[in-house]
């Protein structure tokens, strides 16, 4: 079974599950490459797909492989190559003719993709929703995210700063009313691969989707409960 990639496209996608979790199951099918993990507090999911007809080569039946993404990665990182073809059998995968990655134990169960509602849809710019978070990040640990009439406003605040900035036209998908507030932390790790525009829902105290505007990737993050 053999697939080629440009090396850039491929990092990009790797490093992204490598923020949430290090030992993820590469589920290769005739759709395409497909990763769903969740991060060690049960906190985050990312759901990421390479389609089939994204690689510069696709020849794979079915095949679930753990990694050690975190090697992986960095072997891929040393490689000058700017396309990365990998040869999978049943024990290892082959980078390129020359390194050679044997596969790891793992629980290759899949995990449970949780069936959501939200209250609210918007999107947003990606660099502006990663300048919203970095800023954010410089005073507290959450942001949140308001609704007032067809508005939506990025807020946060600590005792001696605070930020209110309106960042376009909401959705309503429900009548709810309020506001969600989600974690910095994870949050930055949402935001870590390039895009233009990304599409998000939340809701009262529900957890967030982040997705890009490609839909080949998005997130999960489950809200924090704050005090007024």
């Amino acid at each position: 079974m053999k697939c080629k990639i440009s090396k850039k496209e491929f990092l990009e996608r790797l490093r992204a599950v490598l923020k949430i979790w290090d030992e993820p199951i590469l589920r290769f099918g005739k759709e395409g490459l497909n990763i769903v993990e969740v991060d060690p507090a049960h906190v985050m999911m990312i759901n990421t797909t390479i389609p089939a007809q994204d690689w510069e080569i696709y020849d794979i039946d079915n095949r679930d492989f753990a990694i050690n993404l975190e090697l992986f990665v960095n072997v891929l990182k040393k490689l000058r190559d700017p396309f990365i073809e990998l040869n999978i059998d049943d024990i290892g995968i082959t980078i390129n003719d020359k390194i050679r990655i044997n596969e790891i134990e793992a629980n290759k169960e899949k995990k449970k993709i949780p069936k959501l509602t939200y209250d609210f849809e918007f999107s947003i710019e990606r660099d502006k929703l990663k300048e919203l978070i970095d800023t954010s990040a410089l005073y507290t640990d959450n942001l949140k995210f308001l609704v007032e009439g067809d508005k939506v406003y990025a807020i946060s605040e600590n005792d001696i700063i605070q930020m209110r900035e309106e960042i376009g036209k909401v959705k309503l998908l429900t009548d709810a009313k309020g506001k969600g507030a989600y974690s910095i932390d994870y949050l930055q790790n949402a935001i870590v691969m390039k895009g233009d525009v990304v599409n998000i829902w939340f809701g009262v105290d529900k957890p967030i989707k982040i997705e890009y505007a490609d839909k080949n990737t998005y997130y999960l993050i489950a809200p924090r409960i704050t005090e007024e």
